[in-house]
């Protein structure tokens, strides 16, 4: 090897280690251990729990490394129960319209809601299908007659789904007319944490009556574009493998 290359291979090797975790063939992340390091403490640098990372790479009760072994990073998606991480279902889409001036827009929001959301978080699937419709189904054995004892908040079918519920209000008959709305992205299951105010977001504005419906519809893009933008953010740093 001549001395170019071992400059080059040298380089290579302190970049990667700069970089921190690297991606292996079959998509797992992996980081090369240093002097120094404990399996614990990579872990907690890592946002993983200890114990994933033992199990994942087989180290034993004892947890024992060395320096310049490569550990498999397991994937934050499997093990992390934050509502972010799990939905992979926008099953319930609803929007309240209060005000005469935006009632006939309902469905036009609703709509505009899943467009939104397509177009911002890919990795969201969409149907068309309420909690009470789910429950029905999943919940009832036809073949005995009788309903089946499900922990709803732990089974899979409804923890992977979420609901987007917002409001639109419009004022009186003023002219411009006043417009206050809210949306919120939510989950069906059990989560820790229980809620997620920054999924929370709400506007408050004015338009003249003659523009309010396209007022109204850029307000309300607005809107659920940011509630995109904060669950890619949750996802990229807590539970990157869910944007794959």
């Amino acid at each position: 090897m001549n001395q170019i290359t071992r400059c080059c291979t040298a380089a290579v090797t302190l970049l990667a280690l700069a970089l921190g975790p690297t991606a292996v063939g079959d998509g797992a992340a992996t980081y090369k251990v240093k002097t120094g390091d404990t399996a614990c403490g990579i872990a907690e640098r890592h946002s993983i729990p200890c114990s994933r990372l033992i199990k994942k790479n087989n180290l034993g009760s004892d947890a024992v490394i060395f320096p310049g072994q490569v550990l498999r990073l397991p994937d934050s998606a499997l093990w992390n129960d934050s509502m972010p991480c799990q939905i992979r279902v926008v099953s319930w889409v609803d929007v309240i319209v209060q005000g005469d001036h935006l009632a006939n827009k309902k469905a036009d929001f609703e709509k505009l809601v899943r467009r939104i959301l397509r177009r911002d978080v890919p990795s969201l699937s969409h149907e068309v299908k309420e909690y009470g419709a789910l429950w029905s189904e999943v919940s009832y054995d036809e073949a005995n007659e009788k309903f089946l004892n499900i922990d709803v908040g732990q089974d899979e079918r409804f923890v992977r789904r979420a609901e987007v519920n917002c409001q639109v209000w419009s004022s009186g008959s003023e002219d411009p007319v006043a417009v206050y709305m809210s949306c919120e992205l939510s989950g069906w299951g059990n989560y820790d944490p229980p809620t997620y105010d920054e999924f929370k977001l709400e506007a408050l504005s004015t338009a003249a009556t003659s523009t309010l419906p396209s007022e109204a519809e850029t307000m309300l893009s607005g809107l659920l574009s940011s509630v995109g933008e904060r669950l890619l953010q949750y996802r990229k740093k807590d539970c990157p493998a869910t944007l794959e």
